[in-house]
């Protein structure tokens, strides 16, 4: 039997062959890209007093919005397609605004989550539903874990300039317009932990991954939102109650982790309660029970 153009390229085995190698550490793996991500964007207002509280340092407060988004990611660099789920905030270093990722879920593609969590420092976890739809111009989302409806979003697409606080919407979805590129800042963190005979775990080498990431827009439709909230120990995505709906969209985007600069922060390891919540309660000495199908 002819053998197609992949058998030659085939390695099954445990040990990476140089031509992987290659690819992995070449220009052309330079950049992670998540192709057609699809889906809702959605912003409010929480207590300005939650954000700070839950910022590591050394990232500053800049305001009280949360991001939310639930979307298809059809064709992702790293992984095969999954749904994507997370809770953002906007930190400052250095005088510089970034993104920083509270939370992030997934369903469908364990590498999504494990190159997520190794590479960029995401906290990323796996989901047991994320469910995504729209329907004209009615949209809704939601995700569930540990049995447990997290968020749930319901948009009216009602075209341009629709949102629920149209001014405080043009601020953080204005430049989302079909064509546009935008550049900006992810900052996450990366640490070591040891299990030390006798003594548990063991966290040193806090360091922040300053990452740049390009949004390109393809679409972008405006809408006014509705959000519900809840938390578990593992998840406590309520900890960031709405306080007042700004808006949302449904969009279709690429987004790219164009690289990375990793910042050690010496011996200071104050922000690891901060970067924990990345496993959940039995870590912490909180049995789970959770039997789903």
């Amino acid at each position: 039997m002819q053998e197609s153009m992949w058998d030659t390229k085939k390695n099954y085995s445990f040990v990476r062959s140089k031509e992987e190698m290659d690819f992995f550490r070449g220009k052309e793996n330079a950049a992670s890209w998540m192709y057609d991500c699809e889906g809702i964007f959605a912003a409010w207002t929480t207590n300005p007093a939650t954000v700070r509280s839950v910022l590591p340092p050394p990232l500053e407060y800049v305001s009280p919005v949360v991001r939310a988004y639930i979307i298809n990611v059809f064709d992702p660099t790293f992984s095969s397609r999954y749904h994507e789920a997370g809770l953002v905030l906007t930190a400052m270093y250095n005088g510089r605004p970034g993104e920083y990722n509270l939370g992030t879920l997934l369903k469908g593609a364990d590498n999504g989550v494990l190159m997520g969590r190794e590479i960029a420092d995401l906290p990323r976890k796996n989901a047991e539903c994320i469910s995504l739809a729209r329907i004209g111009d009615s949209a809704h989302g939601s995700v569930t874990r540990d049995d447990v409806r997290l968020i749930e979003i319901e948009c009216d697409l009602c075209g341009t300039g629709g949102y629920n606080n149209p001014k405080m919407a043009e601020e953080i979805f204005g430049a989302r317009k079909p064509g546009e590129v935008l550049d900006s800042r992810q900052y996450s963190f990366r640490f070591d932990c040891v299990m030390e005979e006798g003594h548990g775990a063991v966290v040193s080498g806090v360091k922040l991954n300053d990452s740049h990431v390009q949004t390109r827009i393809k679409t972008f439709r405006s809408a006014s939102v509705h959000v519900t909230l809840r938390s578990t120990a593992n998840d406590p995505w309520a900890e960031m109650k709405v306080i007042e709906m700004i808006g949302a969209g449904w969009s279709r985007v690429d987004i790219g982790l164009l690289g990375s600069e990793l910042i050690p922060l010496g011996e200071d390891n104050t922000a690891v309660p901060y970067l924990l919540n990345r496993y959940d309660s039995p870590a912490f000495g909180k049995p789970n029970r959770s039997f789903c199908c």
